[in-house]
C-alpha cells in the first residue's frame, strides 16, 4: 500500500470516529423517547429506522465538512444524489432494521442499547462512506458474488 493511501485511510477513519461521537448523545435521548412511545420492539424498530436518514445526516454532513472540506459531492446530479440516498436507506432496512428489532427485544437497558446501536452504526457508516465517497453499489456487489 502506498503512504498516501495509508495516510488517507488513517484520516478517513479518524474523521469517521470523531463525527460518530455525537450519535451517542442522540441515542441516549432518542431511546428514552422511543421507550415511552411504544413497548413493541417491531414498532420501535420501524419508527427508529424511519428516522435513520436524519442520523445519517448528523454523521455525514460533519464528516464531509471535516474530511472533504465540503458538504456534498458537487458533481452529483439530483438523480445521482437521490440514488445514493436510496442506497443508504436500503442498507438501513437490510442491516439496521432487523438488528434493531433484536436490540429492542433482547436488551432492556438503554445504556446497552446505545452500545449495540453504535456498533451497528459504525458498520453502516463504513458502508455509507463507501457509497458516498467511492460509489459503492451494494446490489452490484451482491450480483458479482452470484455470477
Amino acid at each position: 500500500m502506498s503512504d498516501l493511501y495509508e495516510k488517507t485511510d488513517f484520516y478517513r477513519t479518524l474523521h469517521m470516529g470523531l463525527c460518530a461521537i455525537p450519535l451517542g448523545f442522540w441515542y441516549s435521548n432518542w431511546f428514552s423517547i422511543l421507550g415511552r412511545m411504544s413497548k413493541s420492539p417491531l414498532e420501535i424498530a420501524i419508527i427508529d429506522t424511519l428516522i435513520v436518514p436524519l442520523v445519517h445526516a448528523l454523521f455525514l454532513i460533519p464528516y464531509h465538512i471535516l474530511h472533504e472540506q465540503r458538504v456534498l459531492n458537487h458533481n452529483l446530479t439530483h438523480s445521482e444524489l437521490w440514488d445514493e440516498i436510496m442506497k443508504l436507506w436500503t442498507v438501513d432496512w437490510l442491516i439496521y432494521f432487523p438488528l434493531q428489532i433484536l436490540n429492542f427485544s433482547l436488551v432492556k437497558s438503554n445504556a446497552m442499547r446505545i452500545v449495540n446501536v453504535n456498533i451497528i452504526d459504525f458498520i453502516i457508516d463504513i458502508f455509507a462512506t463507501l457509497i458516498i465517497n467511492d460509489g459503492f453499489d451494494l446490489w452490484e456487489e451482491i450480483e458479482k458474488k452470484f455470477r
